[in-house]
């Protein structure tokens, strides 16, 4: 497992954020470099080819420097993505273009070598017919054919770690994303508004018996209240009605 979390920008002094860069380790980006190496040889070969046989006669030609083109750009855009500016890279368009440069790599090869198949059979004759250089430049293609071969199973490496670390590096996003959000469920659920309002604290329903002792206790008849002799009216004296008024 070291050889998918040892980074090759683990060391790195800048203020870039690659958490989104799966990790690839340094000698990952060795063979990067060994593969434009080999790409640009392949080049070089294929052009000398041509310029004996004429770019328009051999399909093999064409393939060549297009996938040439390919892995160059893919290689350059790979270094600025993930050192310079980190904000352009993606990893399912390194995934999408490791797997276009293993196609192209295998089909780059494959033709060449079919050619060299077919100027195979009249070895020694090209110079003694064509003039000097032409033995020169099947062997050319030849070459290029067995490093064609190589580019394509440096490829097919890179291609290989590159997948198994962007598993685990969405395996361990999926993991931090998820406690991520049942952290912040646990403790925002009871919050959150409902229409706008944020929701009030629920309050615990009274039972029955309880609503019957308040009922009852609220309508209870009160009690005498002993009024204080202070406050208390004058009594009235009775009255004696005169004799001579009696009746």
């Amino acid at each position: 497992m070291a050889a998918l979390t040892d980074n090759a920008w683990a060391g790195r002094q800048d203020t870039h954020n690659r958490t989104h860069i799966p990790s690839q380790p340094r000698w990952h980006f060795i063979l990067r470099i060994a593969q434009l190496v080999v790409a640009l040889i392949v080049l070089i070969l294929t052009a000398y080819a041509a310029g004996k046989f004429g770019s328009g006669n051999l399909a093999g030609f064409g393939l060549a420097w297009f996938t040439f083109i390919l892995t160059a750009g893919y290689i350059a855009w790979l270094f600025v993505a993930i050192f310079v500016n980190p904000a352009v890279y993606n990893y399912w368009a390194q995934l999408a273009l490791e797997i276009a440069c293993v196609i192209f790599w295998l089909c780059t090869w494959a033709v060449l070598a079919s050619e060299a198949a077919d100027f195979g059979t009249y070895d020694g004759w090209y110079d003694y017919y064509w003039g000097h250089g032409m033995q020169s430049a099947v062997d050319c293609i030849k070459a290029s054919a067995g490093l064609g071969a190589l580019v394509w199973l440096l490829f097919v490496v890179t291609f290989v770690f590159f997948l198994l670390s962007l598993l685990h590096h969405r395996k361990t996003e999926t993991g931090a994303a998820g406690g991520i959000n049942m952290h912040e469920t646990k403790h925002t659920t009871a919050a959150a508004p409902v229409d706008g309002y944020p929701q009030q604290p629920a309050y615990a329903q009274p039972t029955a018996e309880a609503y019957l002792q308040q009922t009852t206790e609220t309508y209870t008849q009160p009690q005498a209240y002993a009024v204080p002799a202070e406050q208390a009216p004058p009594q009235q004296q009775a009255y004696a009605v005169p004799a001579h008024q009696q009746v």
